[in-house]
């Protein structure tokens, strides 16, 4: 069996970074009193969107990573679809919106994609993405 090429610690540091983040975005807006006002709604989805930035670009690193280690069968669908069940299945919500979170966290992660190719292109390169990622968080 070849060896693999993709560093693991790496690939750690940002799971732990997503699951740490996650969890504290999901603790600030959990409660249906930290939606009250048009405030805190666009800081609920500004946080969203910079939490789903961050899941964009982590996916992207670790499988341009491993693109040589999984021989190119990594592709944009494959990803998506891959991050909407991850998230699907960590974000519980009431069982009468259980069945739309999936549908909105696909429209969300693919409206980050659209806003990193109109900023970057459609060929990212790890290193520009991370201070894309980096630059978004001061702006915030």
């Amino acid at each position: 069996m070849a060896e693999l090429k993709t560093d693991i610690t790496e690939v750690v540091r940002h799971a732990n970074t997503l699951l740490t983040d996650g969890k504290n975005v999901l603790e600030s807006m959990n409660e249906l009193r930290e939606w009250n006002s048009f405030e805190e709604i666009v800081a609920n989805m500004g946080n969203l969107n910079r939490f789903f930035l961050k899941v964009v670009s982590a996916v992207e690193f670790v499988s341009s990573d491993a693109y040589e280690d999984l021989e190119g069968v990594v592709e944009g669908n494959d990803k998506l679809d891959a991050v909407v069940e991850i998230l699907d299945e960590l974000i519980k919500l009431p069982f009468y919106l259980e069945m739309f979170d999936g549908m909105a966290i696909r429209m969300a992660i693919s409206m980050t994609v659209q806003t990193i190719n109109r900023v970057l292109g459609n060929k990212w390169d790890t290193s520009k993405l991370e201070a894309f990622v980096k630059h978004d968080e001061e702006m915030f």
